[in-house]
């Protein structure tokens, strides 16, 4: 058995977290230099959020960037067509969630967000704005990121 490690002095965050993503409905950015402990605010906020919401943990990596959709494969639905225009994939992910999601809040995490291609960049953000997805995202302080 793998024994969780407890997350100490993050109360604040995640009190925050939760109230931005549950309570107000909206997406959150965590921002920070590399090593400050992004990556466990994501995962424990996910954890703390189970019985209140679907999650999705997403991890972007510079070797995946390369590859459109790469970071976002989690989300595409398995018997989605060949899309005709990035657009129509767009809508089957978005439908796909919704479907998921079954009325309750759905709560995607990206960590290392900084390293997302552009059109897994544009997927999330069309979710996020037409849908009940909710984006949780990690950012390293000082990288460039897609819009």
């Amino acid at each position: 058995m793998v024994a969780r490690r407890l997350l100490v002095g993050r109360d604040e965050e995640l009190a925050l977290c939760r109230r931005v993503l549950i309570d107000e409905g909206r997406s959150a950015v965590v921002v920070a230099p590399a090593g400050t402990g992004k990556t466990r605010i994501l995962q424990q906020v996910l954890r703390n959020l189970a019985d209140d919401a679907v999650t999705e943990m997403l991890v972007a990596t510079r070797s995946a960037q390369m590859l459109p959709l790469a970071v976002v494969a989690a989300l595409l639905p398995s018997d989605a067509p060949a899309p005709a225009a990035p657009v129509d994939l767009f809508r089957a992910v978005r439908s796909a969630l919704e479907v998921r999601a079954a009325g309750r809040p759905f709560i995607v995490a990206v960590d290392d967000a900084h390293l997302v291609d552009p059109l897994s960049a544009a997927l999330l953000h069309h979710v996020a704005t037409t849908s009940a997805v909710r984006l949780l995202v990690a950012v390293r302080s000082g990288e460039p990121v897609e819009d």
